[in-house]
């Protein structure tokens, strides 16, 4: 096959990816027919060899799938890369009004060489409770700072303890979050800037002890005694500061509050015991931390574009949530035409290599990419 009917094979495969957001949707989202449209569609591929007869059944089916999303409403964007004066590439870019949330196979056949497939689709709008596309949050968490007022009930401390405790086993159960490494709790340098907040920090996402690619967790536990409208008040702050693999910082906060125990007979006449305190001061916490976890895993992989002077890569890999089917959208609405494909993945790493033949790797050195599935 000629190099430029090459590329126009591999970009008219990347079209598919703007299905990607989704894609996964496919199997997984949960839609009454009376939100969407049922439409049949076909899709073919021609076969380019032995080894390209199970890929090109799958390029017939994103055709199919394609063909479905235009007839429940979309816009077709193209764009084209020329050298000379020939076009030696066309991209594709589906953008559809409607998603489709599942199909049916209605057949798949394969003669003389080319694969037609025949599907039915439901497209219709996304819930609001899909999540459009999910990266593995890769963690080296640090170990939590557990700060106790002396005026804090003794019980306290130890409760403190259980909520760290707790943190820990809703990230070991959490489908899209591993911890790969617990490290020393970081001291700061200064009142007002800590060793996580340096500029390395800031603007390559980098910390003691954490790997590139991978995101830092850091806990701190508060125990107050406060002043509240009538009593005194026992709260509980726990501070959950994230750090992504490309420098943002993110906090999430969650307060809880009990009034101070008075001990003696008011405490027994009205039935607040240190038991309901104590769940008064954890209560949601683990349903809080797994809606937070599904909101931070809920976002494509991103990381931002290196270069040896020979090669591109990410420091992302499959441990992070690519695969060889993950194409990288550069993260920038001026460059319609920034798509790379995986050409080799290891477990922290992804190379990468343009798929417009006539773009130079350096045009994307130091760029900020995310990752769609492309399930092709």
């Amino acid at each position: 096959m000629a190099p430029a009917r090459t590329a126009q094979v591999a970009l008219r495969i990347a079209a598919l990816a703007l299905i990607v957001i989704w894609a996964g949707f496919i199997r997984s989202a949960v839609a009454a027919e009376t939100e969407g449209v049922w439409v049949n569609a076909t899709g073919h591929a021609f076969v380019s060899g032995a080894a390209d007869k199970d890929t090109a059944r799958t390029r017939a089916l994103g055709d199919a799938l394609i063909s479905a999303a235009l007839a429940g409403g979309s816009t077709l964007r193209g764009h084209s890369a020329m050298r000379m004066g020939r076009i030696t590439a066309d991209l594709m870019i589906l953008r559809p009004a409607g998603k489709i949330l599942k199909y049916e196979m209605h057949g798949a056949r394969l003669h003389k060489g080319l694969w037609t497939v025949n599907v039915r689709a439901l497209v219709g709008p996304i819930p609001t409770s899909a999540c459009a596309g999910r990266r593995q949050l890769v963690l080296t968490a640090y170990e939590p700072k557990i700060t106790v007022r002396p005026e804090a009930p003794a019980w306290t401390a130890p409760l403190a303890n259980d909520v760290a405790l707790t943190i820990f086993d809703v990230l070991d159960d959490h489908s899209s979050t591993t911890i790969d490494r617990i490290a020393p709790a970081q001291v700061r340098q200064t009142a007002a800037t800590g060793s996580d907040m340096d500029y390395m920090s800031l603007t390559r996402g980098t910390h003691s002890g954490k790997q590139p690619g991978d995101h830092g967790l850091r806990t701190e536990i508060k125990v107050d005694v406060i002043r509240g409208a009538t009593s005194r008040l026992i709260q509980m702050t726990t501070e959950l500061h994230f750090s992504e693999p490309n420098g943002f910082l993110g906090r999430k906060q969650l307060v809880r509050t009990a009034r101070y125990p008075q001990g003696g007979a008011i405490e027994a006449i009205t039935g607040r015991t240190r038991s309901a305190l104590e769940h008064e001061l954890t209560k949601n916490i683990r349903a809080d931390l797994t809606s937070l976890l599904d909101q931070l895993s809920c976002v494509p992989p991103s990381a931002r574009i290196e270069s040896d002077g020979k090669t591109l890569s990410v420091p992302i890999g499959s441990r992070h949530g690519l695969s060889r089917a993950s194409l990288a959208f550069v993260d920038d609405p001026n460059d319609s035409f920034g798509l790379l494909e995986i050409s080799s993945l290891k477990s922290g790493r992804a190379i990468l290599r343009p798929i417009d033949p006539t773009r130079k790797a350096s045009d994307f050195e130091g760029r900020q990419v995310y990752f769609v599935e492309a399930g092709l």
